[in-house]
């Protein structure tokens, strides 16, 4: 008998990952071949490599591993990181055994980069500020840059409980996030900026860096506007 399953190059750690393999009782062991009814056949997942342990529970998600499918949940594999995956098939009537494995290596966010704003400083809807990132380096070219304003809503309150009432600032847990361009090839964005909300004089941008895979790093920096 015969496992056969999808092939695999570089895969994004990040996304949930979906594997898929069937038994046949053909010879070949071609992965073109067309997948036949696995009801007769036991199926096996394991995973040699890359220290993952699919017996729990938190890696594998919607599936078992004597399913057709093994469903890999978000994250459950690390980044630039080699797993060699195993398909193992006992045919029900004959006991027969045949298996079939499959590479695969996670991607890495870019690195090593960082990002800024020329000027730091300047006036609110007047200024013109480059927001620049430099330095990125990934394997999975071209990269993808996009710039975002990332806010903080400040409530204002006060206590009326004494004759001389004191305010104070709260924060709000959700923050605030203006999108000032989409993922673009150019490592530059030039843009005036709105005031920030009161009391605060500082916006922070974040910066987020895309490799050709969705693999992403985040840098993020402040202007005083």
């Amino acid at each position: 008998d015969t496992a056969a399953a999808s092939n695999l190059n570089r895969v994004n750690p990040t996304g949930r990952l979906v594997f898929e393999g069937f038994a046949s009782n053909s010879s070949s062991n071609s992965l073109q071949s067309q997948p036949m009814l696995t009801t007769h056949h036991e199926l096996q997942w394991s995973c040699s490599s890359g220290n993952l342990n699919l017996s729990d529970p938190q890696y594998v998600k919607s599936s078992s591993l004597t399913n057709s499918f093994l469903v890999l949940g978000s994250n459950a594999l690390k980044p630039a990181t080699t797993y060699t995956f195993t398909l193992t098939a006992i045919a029900a009537a004959t006991g027969a055994r045949g298996n079939a494995s499959l590479t695969v290596v996670t991607n890495e966010s870019p690195a090593l980069g960082s990002c800024a704003s020329s000027p730091g400083y300047g006036e609110a809807l007047s200024t013109t500020f480059r927001l620049s990132c430099s330095g990125w380096n990934d394997a999975d070219t071209p990269l993808r840059y996009r710039f975002q304003i990332i806010e903080t809503a400040v409530v204002k309150s006060a206590s009326l409980t004494s004759s001389s009432p004191n305010s104070s600032y709260s924060t709000s847990s959700s923050p605030i996030i203006i999108t000032l361009c989409e993922f673009r090839e150019l490592s530059f964005f030039d843009t005036t900026l709105v005031a920030p909300i009161p009391p605060s004089t500082i916006l922070t941008i974040r910066a987020t860096i895309a490799d050709s895979l969705d693999a992403t790093a985040i840098s993020t920096f402040s202007i005083n506007v």
